[in-house]
């Protein structure tokens, strides 16, 4: 797994990287692309929970779960006490097979304040070999 971040934010390896907080999102800022195999032990890992997969083609929720690996890695650190409070998926392309590598791309779609609580929308674009394979919005109430 590789991460290409295209965040200005500079820290140095003995700085910490700056907490995310509301205020630094914009919209249409980009966070990096995630490199993201679904190798072996990814799919060992799946299907540990689901049961085994046929076939040669990795599930839709397989594609999921690295969509939001992707989200995770990409927006660090967080503060505690985010919401994850809607999410949106829209299946574009075929499903990749077992051992692709997909590039997922994040960005922050927008923000509002709504109720007195910080929204966040994330787009996260999920790609193999620059083919479309899914996109998706996550909407987190953001905690400071």
């Amino acid at each position: 797994m590789s991460i290409r971040m295209t965040d200005t934010a500079s820290t140095t390896s003995h700085d910490p990287a700056p907490l995310w907080t509301y205020d630094r999102f914009g919209a249409g800022q980009v966070f990096g692309t995630v490199d993201i195999a679904l190798d072996a032990r990814r799919r060992a890992d799946f299907e540990a929970i689901f049961g085994p997969v046929a076939g040669a083609q990795a599930p839709r929720a397989l594609v999921l779960a690295a969509m939001m690996d992707a989200y995770l890695l990409a927006i660090v650190p967080r503060p505690a006490g985010n919401v994850h409070a809607r999410q949106t998926l829209e299946f574009t392309g075929p499903a990749p097979a077992f051992d692709a590598v997909l590039q997922i791309t994040l960005s922050c779609r927008d923000k509002e304040i709504r109720r007195d609580r910080r929204f966040v929308h994330f787009e996260a674009t999920v790609t193999h070999a620059g083919a479309p394979v899914c996109r998706g919005i996550i909407t987190s109430i953001w905690a400071e």
